[in-house]
């Protein structure tokens, strides 16, 4: 893909992603999960303006980037997502790029609820784990996912939180990003392994078709080391807690977003859903013991 000369791609591609009708002039393969043929006006075009179009002043909620080594991005009202792409730079670079830091962009403009964490289905609804980077959000779900768990979500978690009701996730790309030596751990081989843009990580795609779009949210989990226990967080400490560990790119979101409308949503969201710490050692040769206790716990409260 270049990044010079004039551009106008025409937007052929359609997708149904976290409840919105997505136009787009660039193929997401890691979205065939979610392709469409909606006959309404998209929620969201992705488009590949004219160089020119870039040189435009920033205009008032819009939010711009550049990623070296791969291209320039514009998101403007929730609803446009722009890219310039560098010369030759590989696609699943680019998609990367649109669908985590511009799409998460977008989502915050349109005040949505995201959370850092992943997210499996348990037989009452969606249990959510979020905790900051390093602590083994990706590879506890692969463990859940191994004992029988089916994958919601990994990294971006978006939520809603209606006025009334149970709050709920929507299903996200189908895929798992692990550190090498949990990969290592877990004794995953090549099956299902899918090439990433980045050396650090594995990333593992599930195939099949889900059942399930939306999810209820069942329970939530602030994960942390030590030993092993599961107990119960409440009041306005576990709120201060939450929202400072499970918070999806907060300087994203103080940039892009509504920092006031984030804390009502995880106020909102964790008075209605049970809110646990979820602790375990960092030995992985204890590992399943701490899944086994997990497993009973989603399996019946």
């Amino acid at each position: 893909m270049g990044g010079t000369g004039k551009r106008n791609r025409v937007n052929r591609f359609k997708y149904r992603y976290h409840g919105l009708n997505v136009s787009s002039a660039i193929e997401f393969p890691e979205w065939q999960t979610f392709a469409s043929d909606f006959p309404a006006e998209p929620d969201v075009v992705v488009s590949q303006p004219a160089e020119d179009a870039f040189s435009s002043p920033r205009q008032v909620g819009e939010h711009a980037f550049v990623a070296q080594g791969t291209g320039r991005f514009r998101i403007r009202d929730g609803r446009q997502i722009e890219v310039l792409p560098d010369a030759d730079v590989p696609p699943a670079r680019l998609r990367a790029y649109l669908i985590g830091s511009a799409w998460g962009a977008l989502l915050y403009q349109r005040g949505a609820l995201l959370l850092h964490g992943s997210a499996v289905q348990t037989p009452h609804g969606a249990a959510v784990f979020c905790a900051t980077r390093g602590y083994g959000k990706s590879t506890l779900a692969a463990l859940l996912t191994s004992a029988g768990f089916d994958l919601i979500s990994d990294d971006m978690c978006c939520l809603n939180v209606p006025p009334e009701g149970s709050p709920t996730i929507h299903l996200s790309t189908p895929r798992l990003k692990l550190c090498h030596d949990a990969v290592e751990q877990l004794s995953w081989g090549q099956a299902g392994r899918v090439e990433p843009f980045r050396a650090a990580k594995s990333h593992f795609a599930f195939d099949g078709s889900p059942t399930q779009i939306v999810h209820s949210v069942r329970s939530l989990f602030l994960l942390d080391w030590g030993d092993l226990s599961i107990t119960r967080l409440c009041g306005f400490g576990a709120l201060r807690r939450f929202v400072s560990v499970a918070t999806w790119r907060g300087n994203l979101l103080m940039s892009t977003g509504d920092p006031g409308e984030h804390m009502r949503q995880c106020a909102e969201l964790i008075n209605r859903t049970p809110l646990f710490e979820f602790r375990r050692p960092r030995d992985f040769g204890k590992v399943d013991q701490g899944i086994r206790l997990l497993s009973s716990h989603l399996n019946s409260e």
